[in-house]
C-alpha cells in the first residue's frame, strides 16, 4: 500500500542573488576574487566552479528571456495570419 508523506521545506535564500544584475554583480565578483588567488589551489578550484555555476544562471536566465520573445513573436504572428 502506498504511503503518502507530507514535508515543509524551508529555504533560507539570504545573500542569494534574486535579480539578474545581482547575478551580473557576482560574477564580477568572483572574477575579482579569482585573479587573487593562486592557480590550481582548492580555493581557485571552489571559486571558479562557483563562477560557473554562476554564469550559468546568468545564461540561463537570459535564454529563458529570449523564448519568451520568441513565443510572443510567434503569438502575433499567429494573429496576423489568421486575420489575412
Amino acid at each position: 500500500m502506498a504511503e503518502k508523506v507530507a514535508l515543509e521545506i524551508d529555504i533560507d535564500a539570504k545573500g542569494a542573488a534574486t535579480t539578474l544584475g545581482q547575478l551580473e554583480q557576482e560574477s564580477e565578483r568572483l572574477n575579482e576574487e579569482l585573479r587573487k588567488v593562486p592557480l590550481g589551489t582548492k580555493a581557485f578550484k571552489d571559486l571558479k566552479q562557483q563562477l560557473v555555476n554562476t554564469n550559468k544562471e546568468i545564461k540561463n536566465t537570459e535564454l529563458s528571456m529570449e523564448a519568451l520573445d520568441n513565443e510572443q513573436v510567434a503569438s502575433e504572428l499567429g494573429s496576423v495570419a489568421g486575420a489575412v
